[in-house]
């Protein structure tokens, strides 16, 4: 099984190579078995552990969900703050592969640019949920709106918390500090807010 069926909810491979990496980690440091594995993924899921993955294919997200849920188990990150360092180092790993512009290039400091820059972010990494941008007072005040992300595990919530403040953060020279939440199960909403004082930046 080398990628998504069409219309299934998938993710990008350049994605779902960090946890696929991070999951082979675990079973290299013995810290799970692959007959544990074989008890916890179906034969699908199971056929990815080894699989070669190409950054530019589609992957199941329940695959992605599972590794995710597994490493996070294993790894004690029962804390919303674990998974969004995950997402935080996910974005800077990315960020210096250079395969997202969003990631790399200046959104030029205004608030259509930061917002363009985490919509476009989100449709290049899954082919499901439908995702808004909200501007605040400047480009460090915002609301990001995902919806249809019932397949989204909880998991990948906290971690795109820590992803999106990273990208904020490379877009607009400032620290951002985003939190989330889930209202209903296929609704997620990002905040995100400054954690220093306003600059005079173009917000048009």
């Amino acid at each position: 099984m080398a990628r998504s069926a069409v219309g299934a909810s998938s993710v990008k491979g350049s994605l779902f190579f960090i946890a696929q990496a991070d999951l082979l980690g675990l079973i290299q440091n013995e810290k799970i078995s692959r007959e544990e594995l074989e008890v916890r993924l179906t034969p699908e899921q199971l056929e990815l552990v080894d699989a070669k993955v190409q950054v530019a294919l589609w992957y199941p997200v329940d695959a992605f969900n599972a590794f995710i849920r597994i490493a996070s188990e294993i790894g004690g990150r029962a804390s919303p703050e674990a998974p969004a360092q995950t997402g935080r180092l996910s974005a800077e790993q990315l960020a210096k592969s250079g395969l997202y512009a969003q990631l790399t290039e200046s959104a030029g400091g205004s608030a259509r640019g930061i917002g363009r820059r985490l919509v476009t972010l989100g449709s290049a990494f899954y082919n499901f949920m439908h995702w808004e941008y909200i501007e605040g007072e400047d480009v460090a005040h915002f609301t990001v709106d995902v919806t249809d992300a019932a397949d989204w595990s909880e998991e990948l919530r906290h971690i795109t918390t820590g992803f999106i403040e990273v990208a904020t953060a490379r877009a607009t020279g400032r620290t951002v500090r985003v939190t989330s939440e889930r209202p209903t199960p296929d609704h997620v909403i990002f905040r995100g807010v400054p954690t220093e004082p306003a600059r005079d930046i173009d917000t048009e």
